[in-house]
């Protein structure tokens, strides 16, 4: 909801988010980007460094100390106040996190014993947050905080012991975000193109920093988009990862990105062509892409395009290979790959 342009913007009555991630370092730069978008679409960029602060270091708790493989990051606006959640599914008990009726002064005193279970996460909330705390789930814990906006009406409170809103009831993306499913995946399939993809990236690291004439501009393209989507490939392995070892053999998987993945797929797919041509040369020992590979690949930036820039429904891989004569690509396409 848009406010008037004059005067303090008119915030939504209440609205809520939730991202799921894998529990893996690779998540945290996504997550404080999601938590920036969130607050941009609500109008509550006051809040941004506070909360973007708060979500990195419950993600990196998450990540980091959970055993958990993934955690769900939610946000909830009401009243101009922002509540955060970051959830998982792990085995460490919320009791493990903090001691339950332990003092916030300490916390902020730096108590070497909570410290060693916890980071610093805590100390931040409690620095931050005008109410945190920690609480056992159905299926492992969640660390919450509220931070108020300046000028809210919204009471400060202490630390209590239950989130004021459970995170299981939050729904939605902020805005400029979309859910990319990829339908019926063949599991096989993407774990070996992601497998061949390592492969290509760690020798092109090798290049690099041996003395034979270096691919500069191509390794550092890789590298940026990679990053720049790590929470995605990751997510996706993992997925995959978890059907294989269910036994499936298709898999539908669901990719919450920024609007940017769009063009950032297309963008890597060209370098990974481009790497694709230096193994056909020769130049490096690892296998150019097999037809296979290739045709998945194409699947997937398809599916980022259309899904994103056209709003157009996920198209299984099987049907857009179907559909493209049985090969996944047009001759024309295939002469340009090589």
């Amino acid at each position: 909801m848009i406010g008037p342009m004059s005067g303090r913007p008119e915030h939504p009555h209440h609205a809520a988010v939730q991202l799921r991630m894998v529990a893996d370092p690779v998540s945290v730069p996504a997550a404080r980007r999601f938590a920036r978008d969130t607050l941009e679409a609500w109008q509550l960029a006051e809040l941004a460094e506070d909360v973007t602060l708060c979500v990195s270091e419950l993600a990196s708790n998450a990540a980091l100390h959970s055993a958990s493989p993934y955690f769900d990051l939610a946000m909830d606006h009401q009243s101009g106040a922002v509540h955060i959640s970051v959830g998982d599914q792990g085995v460490v008990p919320a009791a493990a996190v903090v001691r339950s009726g332990f003092p916030t002064d300490e916390l902020l005193r730096g108590s070497t014993e909570i410290l060693s279970a916890t980071g610093r996460g805590l100390v931040i909330l409690s620095a931050l947050a005008s109410d945190w705390g920690v609480e056992a789930t159905t299926v492992g814990k969640r660390v919450w905080a509220r931070l108020i906006a300046p000028g809210s009406d919204e009471p400060v409170a202490k630390p209590a012991a239950a989130s004021p809103r459970p995170a299981e009831e939050t729904t939605g993306l902020p805005t400029g975000w979309h859910v990319v499913r990829l339908a019926r995946c063949p599991v096989g399939l993407s774990l070996r193109q992601d497998r061949h993809l390592d492969e290509l990236v760690r020798e092109l690291q090798l290049v690099d920093g041996s003395d034979e004439p270096r691919p500069h501009a191509l390794v550092e393209a890789i590298q940026s988009l990679l990053r720049g989507q790590a929470h995605a490939r990751h997510l996706g392995r993992r997925i995959a990862q978890d059907a294989a070892a269910a036994g499936l053999d298709q898999i539908d998987i669901d990719m919450p990105v920024p609007a940017a993945a769009a063009v950032e797929v297309q963008q890597l797919h060209e370098a990974v062509l481009r790497a694709d041509a230096l193994c056909r040369q020769e130049a490096l020992l690892t296998l150019a892409s097999d037809p296979d590979i290739m045709s998945l690949r194409r699947w997937m930036v398809h599916e980022f395009v259309r899904q994103i820039e056209h709003a157009d429904p996920p198209q299984g891989y099987a049907d857009w290979v179907g559909a493209s004569g049985g090969s996944g690509t047009s001759v024309e396409q295939q002469r340009q790959d090589g």
